[in-house]
């Protein structure tokens, strides 16, 4: 009898044991799901304040806080740039009427000048075949682009954009093509022409422009078969050479550069968004908060569109024309893709973003000479006959324009300009 007492109560210490034991370990993994659990959550912290640091108001760089109203060019004027991209969507009202307001400028502008839409001309997806029934739409949207020039005395030209080649590729392209050259019933209103990747127009003896098709670089050739039959240029190695041959051969001369695809941002495209984009990551359409900042930070991080610079073949794309252009105090960039107004520096490159024409989106001011704007607007560059050349961004707001921001980005003046 005492025998079995005593193995019962050894029973019983040895359970209470085994009890103090589990008890331990439970709050041991507790403890460490808690740990994990914070660390994710520093991490999702941290990464949410990274990427969401976008506004739609105008923001500024430290230096370009206070900027000189008037233009302090002091020689002539020799040519000025009307920078418009991402209009594909002119066909909605709001967006039609308020670029009314570009329309006026155009009409007091002399033939000295240059209107440049900056590709996705039609939104969502190109130009389709005539018996497609979307083609009324897409005409429409190119038609009241092409009105906005009804009164200037300037050339118009277009380029591409990534969306410009979402209805069959460069079959779509040259649908566009066709298009607008027999609407302005000349064929250097689209380039580069025939699905090429770039054309070289020299505006005068002192300014050349190059036109850069950027989705040729990016697009999958494998699904555009007779790509380049009409092209001199037959690999991206050769794209890059020609860039570079006429880099060099205008060394003398300012250069304009116009991409849809900007070589730097600090939009969406190049990870940075507004709280709002962290709710309705896909356009507005559906609030997906908490699976929003992933879709986020995937997209600024992952490289899973080769839209976004984060992708390889966009970084590799702008990497090689930033390397190609460092070194030269000659050119600046001029580009759309993201939806809203934006100057950039970055070493040697001087980057113009002008893709409100139509859609809106946030972006940030992230150096001290940098400026953005997330609302609808246009952008105007200027070149004198020395080679200064100065930049002004305009709203494009119901009431009347204004101006948001002004810098010299080019010669001997290059600053940001003092307003009290």
């Amino acid at each position: 009898m005492f025998s079995f007492i005593v193995s019962a109560d050894n029973q019983g210490a040895k359970h209470r044991s085994i009890g103090r034991k589990h008890i331990k370990e439970s709050n041991k993994g507790v403890k460490h799901q808690y740990i994990k659990m914070k660390n994710i959550s520093y991490f999702l912290l941290i990464s949410l304040t990274t990427i969401s640091c976008a506004v739609q108001q105008a923001d500024y760089g430290k230096n370009a806080k206070n900027f000189e109203k008037n233009s302090t060019i002091k020689d002539s004027i020799i040519h000025t740039f009307y920078l418009v991209g991402d209009a594909g969507n002119l066909d909605q009202d709001e967006a039609f009427h308020n670029m009314n307001i570009l329309k006026d400028s155009l009409s007091k502008a002399s033939e000295n000048s240059t209107l440049i839409f900056l590709g996705d001309n039609i939104y969502p997806a190109g130009m389709p075949k005539k018996e497609d029934k979307n083609r009324n739409l897409a005409e429409k949207k190119m038609d009241n682009q092409i009105s906005l020039s009804n009164q200037f005395k300037g050339k118009t030209i277009f380029i591409p954009g990534n969306h410009d080649w979402y209805n069959n590729g460069i079959k779509g392209l040259k649908r566009e093509e066709d298009y607008v050259t027999e609407k302005f019933g000349d064929k250097n209103t689209f380039a580069p022409r025939n699905g090429c990747p770039i054309e070289t127009r020299k505006i005068n003896k002192k300014l050349t422009l190059i036109l850069v098709d950027t989705e040729w670089v990016l697009a999958d050739w494998n699904k555009n078969p007779n790509i380049n039959e009409k092209c001199d240029i037959k690999t991206r190695e050769d794209f890059y050479t020609e860039f570079e041959d006429q880099l060099n051969k205008n060394q003398n001369k300012t250069i304009v550069v116009a991409t849809h695809h900007p070589l730097i941002t600090n939009g969406s495209h190049g990870g940075k968004y507004s709280w709002e984009k962290q709710i309705f990551p896909l356009e507005g359409k559906f609030p997906l908060p908490i699976l929003g900042t992933g879709i986020n930070l995937i997209r600024a991080t992952g490289g899973i569109t080769h839209q976004d610079i984060s992708n390889q073949n966009y970084k590799n794309l702008s990497d090689r024309l930033k390397t190609l252009i460092g070194g030269r105090k000659n050119v600046v960039v001029v580009s759309g893709h993201d939806h809203n107004l934006q100057y950039i520096e970055q070493g040697d490159i001087r980057q113009i973003i002008s893709g409100a024409g139509s859609k809106t989106e946030s972006a940030k001011a992230v150096k001290e000479n940098d400026f953005s704007f997330g609302k609808n607007g246009y952008a105007e560059l200027k070149i004198s006959k020395s080679g200064n050349a100065e930049v002004s961004f305009y709203n494009l707001a119901p009431e009347k324009s204004e101006l948001l921001f002004r810098k010299t980005v080019l010669g001997a003046e290059e600053k940001v300009l003092s307003l009290s």
